[in-house]
């Protein structure tokens, strides 16, 4: 049984770092190291985290002197760690029982595989589940399917390198696009991680960041990721990175030109961003995205949800119609797609084929 070393920063996190230890402690793998990487937590996370390491010796804790943000904490607690394979996960989020187990005996089976990565749901504030992603494209050159739930091997570590301190926010996207230029990245379609969604994390309050960095990671990797994706791939992706980095489409043009393609980076994303102040929405996606679009907009501006998977559901009190029915209504209501930017390109796409033709994509509207 391979020792797993499980990192854990913790910045001022001392509100679900409890939990979050615990479902490592309650893991039915047992053979992990857990190195808590303090990075100048000004709240009880530091005394919590000395708590544990004083119960359990195979619980560290390392105190940066300044604060060194995501990338470098991991790195740091990388370096101190034994394990053959290495994880990492956050202070507001939960390990399932059977998470590491599962995941060590993929790799103890499956030899190439360099990362392996689960499934895992969506919980709010209270531990509440909202949604999950199994329904996502499992496609990593299009989107950051990898979530929070994954393992790789030391091995894999040395040969690819450390966590890369210029790629904050998106360090975790790039370091699996690096691996998945050397090594197969695999996964298992089981949830066995909880996420959690609230006001205090990353993704939540630096949303709109998140997705700039994510634009110009897939720019700067272009020429690596387009070699690995089909002609309607090779689309979709370039058209999910304009929505955020327009000064990329003459790249764009000159790598599709190399393919044969005819690609017209204005054509993509030009007219597609107006409403009708006078009208409803219907809002593309009830996942998370979607429900926070609807938070924003109001109960008053939200007629539907629309998405094929929950078709016939109502979510916060909203009927959940399909992609059809919301083609009928295209004239009637405003029509916004909100879901994560890696998924509006895709179905963008997809309204393209079933005859949609007049949308928004919400993140991008002004709504004052």
């Amino acid at each position: 049984m391979k020792k797993v070393t499980i990192v854990l920063p913790v910045y001022n996190g001392s509100k679900y770092l409890r939990h979050s230890v615990e479902s490592v402690i309650a893991q039915t793998y047992q053979n992990w190291e857990l190195i808590i990487v303090n990075d100048c937590s000004s709240d009880a996370s530091p005394q919590i985290a000395e708590e544990y390491a004083r119960r359990d010796s195979r619980i560290r804790v390392i105190h940066n002197a300044d604060n060194q943000k995501l990338p470098k904490s991991l790195n740091i607690g990388f370096a101190a760690g034994a394990g053959e394979y290495l994880t990492w996960t956050s202070d507001d989020n939960l390990y399932h029982s059977r998470a590491i187990e599962v995941m060590a005996e993929y790799l103890d089976r499956h030899e190439p595989c360099g990362l392996v990565y689960c499934d895992m749901e969506y919980i709010d504030h209270a531990g509440r589940v909202i949604s999950d992603n199994r329904g996502n494209d499992h496609n990593l050159f299009l989107n950051d399917c990898v979530g929070a739930c994954f393992l790789y091997r030391k091995s894999v570590a040395k040969s690819v390198g450390t966590y890369d301190p210029n790629k904050f926010l998106v360090e975790d996207y790039d370091y699996w696009l690096r691996i998945s230029f050397q090594y197969p990245v695999e996964r298992i379609p089981e949830i066995l991680y909880s996420y959690r969604f609230h006001a205090g994390n990353l993704t939540a309050s630096r949303e709109a960041e998140i997705a700039e960095k994510v634009a110009a990671l897939k720019t700067e990797y272009l020429e690596p990721i387009a070699k690995r994706l089909n002609e309607r791939e090779f689309i979709a992706f370039c058209t999910g990175i304009l929505l955020n980095k327009p000064d990329s489409g003459p790249q764009m043009q000159r790598i599709a030109q190399k393919r044969g393609l005819a690609f017209d980076p204005e054509a993509r994303v030009l007219c597609r961003n107006s409403f009708d102040s006078a009208q409803k929405f219907i809002i593309f996606g009830a996942g998370v995205q979607g429900q926070r679009a609807r938070r924003i907009l109001g109960a008053e501006r939200t007629a539907y949800f629309a998405d094929n998977r929950k078709s016939g559901q109502v979510i916060d009190g909203v009927e959940v119609i399909s992609a059809d029915q919301a083609k009928s209504m295209q004239e009637t209501y405003n029509i916004t797609i909100a879901a994560g930017y890696h998924f509006v390109a895709e179905i963008m796409e997809q309204f393209e084929q079933a005859g949609i033709t007049r949308y928004s994509v919400f993140q991008l509207l002004n709504l004052t």
